[in-house]
């Protein structure tokens, strides 16, 4: 691991724990309601003897229970040191996999999601961890969009970094909200904990990389863009 990553993996200020234990509980309350509802939903295709459908929703829940565990794993490591594995990964799985988890609150928001990969591409990169920062990415354009508006995730390579950036043309933010956008408890959201951006922050940090968002303003959207290097003495 680079000097950066390692650095990303020290402990967060104490003060921020409270806001870090809500945030867990919240963030795996979404695939332990997937595991409830699949549960009623295999009970219905038992009835009707419906056995490959059993299969999909089986899947469908060992899918959510490894979720939650990713989720768990990944804030205790942001307490403690982290340090995931980075292999070669196919991009679009990645994208794939974290629009997908976005599908339910989407719909609830009546956000349409989009997304756009470059062919073929793999980074060295601890995909699940990578994942979950998409997730939180993803999470916080969904809630800034309000009901409806479109939320896009690109991915491509640009001079020497692999470069994943979720855009919506929700809320935005002013000069003084960007100072502290990725302070654990800055939050403008009632109900929120102001934790998946600085817990999106620390997985990335830890893997060499860095996390920046830009807006033209208040109401007037957001970019958030992750960046990856490929230098030699980084892989």
């Amino acid at each position: 691991m680079s000097k950066r990553g390692k650095a990303a993996s020290k402990h967060l200020d104490g003060r921020a724990l409270p806001y870090l234990a809500a945030a867990m509980v919240h963030d795996a309350r979404n695939p332990l309601n997937t595991v409830i509802m699949t549960t009623g939903v295999i009970e219905a295709r038992l009835r009707r003897g419906d056995l490959a459908g059993v299969q999909d929703s089986l899947e469908r829940i060992t899918r959510a229970v490894e979720s939650i565990n990713k989720i768990l794993s990944t804030y205790l490591d942001v307490v403690g040191p982290s340090e995931g594995e980075r292999v070669a990964s196919p991009v679009e799985e990645l994208v794939a996999g974290a629009v997908e988890r976005a599908l339910p609150a989407a719909a609830a928001r009546g956000v349409e999601l989009a997304s756009a990969v470059a062919d073929g591409a793999r980074w060295q990169m601890d995909a699940p961890g990578l994942g979950l920062a998409l997730d939180l990415l993803i999470a916080n354009a969904i809630e800034a969009s309000g009901d409806g508006g479109l939320v896009t995730v690109r991915a491509f390579e640009e001079e020497g970094h692999g470069v994943i950036e979720v855009n919506d043309h929700g809320e935005g933010f002013d000069e003084e909200l960007h100072k502290r956008l990725f302070r654990v408890g800055s939050t403008t959201r009632r109900g929120r904990f102001g934790v998946g951006l600085a817990v999106a922050k620390h997985i990335v940090r830890a893997q060499a990389g860095e996390i920046y968002a830009r807006s033209p303003g208040r109401g007037q959207g957001a970019t958030l863009r992750i960046e990856l290097r490929f230098d030699e003495d980084e892989y």
